[in-house]
């Protein structure tokens, strides 16, 4: 399950950059929506739901993450961590941003838009026609909260 072979599950972005400390888990390609990876999830989950019937173990490198949202308990920062301690670095790295800056500063040093890249690769704008919304100093915070929630 966790190779390339069925691409359900990829490295987690710690892996991929070899970077944080859980450099070891895989997470769900955000790019598998369509029905036939849906039912391909859902045969994980019997084949899951199995292994605990029988007292199995099988083994999952999920981070915890993935297992909260699977039983609906709150994800917290230290759970995306676990997964992307680069993003979340610089997520906080740019909230943090000294108020000095003025607006024309800003924009040398960060010229991001209200779009990301998520686990797969994939962009995905983070508002309508986020693309082309480029982010100010004032919304910086909301570009990151926008990203660690996507």
């Amino acid at each position: 399950l966790m190779s390339d072979a069925i691409a359900l599950f990829i490295p987690s972005p710690n892996q991929r950059n070899n970077f944080g400390n859980t450099r070891e888990m895989y997470v769900p390609s955000p790019s598998c929506r369509a029905p036939h990876d849906i039912s391909k999830f859902r045969f994980v989950g019997r084949l899951m739901a199995g292994c605990i019937t029988i007292n199995e173990p099988m083994n999952l490198n999920l981070p915890s993450l993935v297992w909260k949202m699977l039983v609906g308990t709150p994800t917290d920062k230290a759970d995306l961590i676990a997964v992307d301690q680069m993003c979340v670095k610089c997520m906080d790295d740019l909230c943090s941003i000294d108020k000095k800056w003025l607006e024309e500063e800003f924009h040398d040093v960060i010229t991001e838009t209200f779009k990301t890249v998520l686990s797969d690769g994939t962009e995905v704008d983070l508002v309508p026609n986020g693309r082309e919304k480029v982010v100010t100093f004032a919304e910086r915070n909301e570009y990151a909260k926008l990203v660690i929630e996507a």
